[in-house]
């Protein structure tokens, strides 16, 4: 049979079983039936995750825009307190000042020195620009001075919130919005205080007359929209009856309640707690806080819009993932999943990992600290029983054991010092008195603290810094001072017998200053140089008789460093090695001085006293010195008596009875406010007036030294008319 006949005569059941059929229209439907349903199942949770994924994230976005407007709020209100409550210090420091409590006459009317009051006051109203005026009232509340509208005085101002906050209050009081009664009705808040006792009493003698000085509302609109350039938000402040003080779009033309206002029915709503308005037709996110100096109320606003733009985009970006993620549903879901808890695993690490951090910095600065401590104390009594054998009489054996007992124990001393420096530089803790260090004289000094030591070992130092010279680096003094000598004491150390160190100043680039110590030790090669700023790493000089801690180089970068600057080392094997550090270069006090104030003259701020009087200045600084002696040559009353150590103030003081003590804070044996302590608690010091004179200006230190008893405050860099005009107004 052939084949063609053979295929043809085959029967139904003999089909190719590769052949497609078609199936029964039951079996499509239930192919259909769990195609749906098992797409359903797949998709259920795909979109309850979208869902919980999105809203969850919207959540912490909304609650983290809550906390961050709560926070810039507060902010703001500290920062507005901040701005205002100079202003008040400055009226409290105006009230303390001896010429106005000997004026107002033990509070006597009739015995108030006019021509003085109105001095006083004149000097007051030109000390800001936001100052309205100032006038003082005697304790019944009638105008008795004033230079901006003498034609007030003599009327009373008992009926004005200052009037009754203050005596209600006993305290300085800022009073409520309202239109002034001098020419021209300005819109001013008004602050109060009490001038009380007799020049020198202090802040807590009987209250004699009360000074007023006014601050113009349109000053408060500039410092509100200063504020709220810096936080980014809208700022709304009222006073403590709910006056309208400035708004965002700049304060009204009348005095207006916050009620009135839009943005008023926040003031129904606990401080602190967000919440959200229709402002204009925008919806808005509002907090009110309260200034609790001042009894105001500060509300910031920014739009919904803006706050919940983060929700927004996390919403749209869950949506472009999510139209993908239905075309390959299961493997889409089970990679969300891994790649949100791997996400959440991640940021949970790093969380950990910043707590475990933190947390390590912070054992690590409580047992440094407890170790310094325990250390210290058993030390104390080892050196100090070491050197009272030393002391007596001893063999050669005995002296040769004391004196190693002193030596190991002086540099474990030195090696607890510098591991605290270290830490401290490392937590931020370190204090830097920062101002214009002359190298030539830093340089000098330091020589002469090794210069026994080089003499000792044969080492010849050549010192090519100019003398003459008057360049000056931005730095610490006592700090730059603490590297120099570290980087003498290892050129010394590590020289070869007759060797030499060359210590050069130069400018290494615009705007910086180079410091160099040049050895002629062995040099160091690549590999070692690279370990060479690392802490205890004395590169094998522990097995020779050289003395180390291997800290020093660790601890000069990080203070130059912390200075600002930059520390690093050039070296040749067979050669020596130059250390440098480079520091940024400043102008001198003395040469500021005479560039900016060559128009000060002898009479150029007030009369001199009659009679020859005294100045103790207490400065480690020989710049500062020379800078204070030049400026107080303009009067030829006045004699400086130097002095450089805060341990000696006292008993100088004591002995010369100065007219007036003009005072640094930061000294080398002793910080000054300790000095000023013990200058208030002797006697024969007690009653000299004390200036401050220093680079830390900030309110808090000001106003934490005048209540210590210091008469005034002078910032560096001196204004040389402020500090004649202090002169002349404490000494009488």
């Amino acid at each position: 049979m052939s084949r063609s006949a053979s295929k043809g005569a085959a029967g139904p059941d003999d089909r190719d079983p590769l052949e497609v059929t078609v199936d029964p229209p039951g079996h499509r439907f239930r192919s259909i039936r769990l195609a749906v349903i098992a797409t359903l199942c797949a998709l259920v949770p795909l979109v309850l995750l979208a869902v919980l994924t999105t809203d969850r994230a919207v959540d912490v976005v909304e609650d983290e825009v809550s906390a961050r407007l709560q926070l810039t709020t507060e902010l703001s209100s500290e920062l507005l307190a901040g701005r205002l409550g100079a202003i008040i210090a400055l009226v409290e420091a105006s009230a303390a000042r001896p010429g106005l409590v000997d004026a107002v006459a033990g509070g006597d009317p009739a015995r108030f020195d006019d021509a003085e009051i109105q001095e006083e006051l004149a000097t007051l109203a030109s000390a800001n620009a936001g100052m309205a005026g100032s006038g003082l009232l005697d304790l019944d509340g009638v105008l008795r001075g004033t230079p901006t509208a003498p034609e007030l005085i003599g009327d009373s101002f008992a009926n004005r919130d200052y009037y009754v906050g203050l005596v209600s209050a006993g305290e300085t009081y800022a009073s409520e919005a309202f239109q002034s009664a001098q020419s021209g009705n300005p819109f001013v808040l008004t602050i109060a205080t009490y001038v009380r006792g007799e020049a020198g009493s202090g802040s807590d003698g009987p209250a004699r007359a009360i000074l007023i000085a006014g601050v113009y509302l349109d000053y408060v609109q500039t410092l509100v929209d200063e504020v709220a350039a810096v936080q980014g938000v809208r700022l709304w402040v009222a006073d403590q009856h709910g006056t309208v003080l400035a708004t965002p779009s700049g304060r009204p033309p009348d005095l207006v309640a916050i009620q009135d206002l839009s943005i008023g029915s926040t003031m129904l709503s606990p401080r602190g707690d967000p919440g959200e308005i229709d402002l204009d037709g925008t919806a808005m996110m509002v907090v009110a806080h309260e200034v609790e100096t001042l009894g105001w109320t500060v509300v910031a606003a920014i739009p919904v819009a803006q706050a919940q733009a983060g929700a927004d985009s996390i919403r749209d970006a869950v949506g472009a993932v999510g139209i993908p993620l239905f075309l390959v549903v299961a493997v889409g879901i089970a990679l969300l999943v891994r790649s949100q808890r791997l996400q959440w695993r991640a940021e949970a690490a790093a969380q950990a990992a910043r707590d475990a951090a933190r947390e390590a910095s912070q054992m690590k600065t409580e047992f440094l600290s407890r170790m310094s401590h325990e250390l210290r104390t058993p030390l104390n009594s080892i050196l100090g029983f070491a050197q009272l054998l030393e002391m007596g009489d001893r063999t050669a054996t005995e002296r040769d054991s004391v004196g190693h007992i002193l030596k190991a124990g002086r540099h474990l001393l030195d090696l607890i010092n510098e591991v605290l420096d270290i830490s401290r530089i490392e937590s931020g803790t370190i204090a830097l008195s920062m101002e214009p260090v002359l190298m030539a004289e830093i340089v000098a000094e330091t020589l002469d603290i090794v210069r026994p030591t080089a003499d000792q070992r044969s080492v010849v130092i050549e010192n090519r810094v100019d003398l003459a010279s008057h360049d000056y680096a931005l730095a610490d003094r006592q700090r730059l001072k603490q590297i120099l000598l570290n980087l003498l004491s290892n050129a010394i150390k590590y020289n070869r017998p007759g060797g030499r160190v060359t210590v050069a100043c130069e400018r290494s680039e615009p705007g910086l200053m180079r410091l160099g110590v040049t050895d002629t030790g062995p040099g160091l090669d690549e590999a070692l140089l690279g370990k060479l700023f690392t802490p205890f790493e004395r590169l094998g000089a522990e097995q020779t008789e050289v003395e180390g801690t291997g800290i020093g180089l660790a601890l000069s970068r990080r203070l130059a460093e912390a200075l600002g600057g930059e520390l690093g080392v050039e070296s040749t094997v067979g050669v020596g090695s130059t250390f440098w550090v480079e520091l940024p270069v400043v102008e001198g006090p003395v040469e500021r001085h005479e560039r900016l104030n060559d128009h000060v003259g002898p009479t150029s701020a007030g009369p001199e006293a009659p009679g020859e009087h005294k100045v103790l200045y207490i400065e480690d600084n020989l710049a500062n010195l020379d800078l204070v002696e030049r400026i107080i040559a303009h009067r030829e009353s006045l004699t400086v008596i130097p002095c450089m150590q805060g341990s000696l103030a006292v008993e100088l003081a004591a002995e010369h009875q100065p007219a007036l003590v003009l005072l640094d804070l930061h000294l080398a044996d002793m910080s000054g406010e300790e000095v000023l302590r013990r200058l208030r608690e002797n006697e024969a010091t007690a009653s000299i007036p004390v200036v401050v004179v220093s680079a830390d200006a900030t309110s808090g230190q000001v106003r934490k030294l005048i209540e210590a008893g210091a008469d005034a405050y002078i910032a560096k860099p001196i204004i040389v008319v402020e500090l004649l005009r202090t002169i002349d107004s404490l000494i009488t």
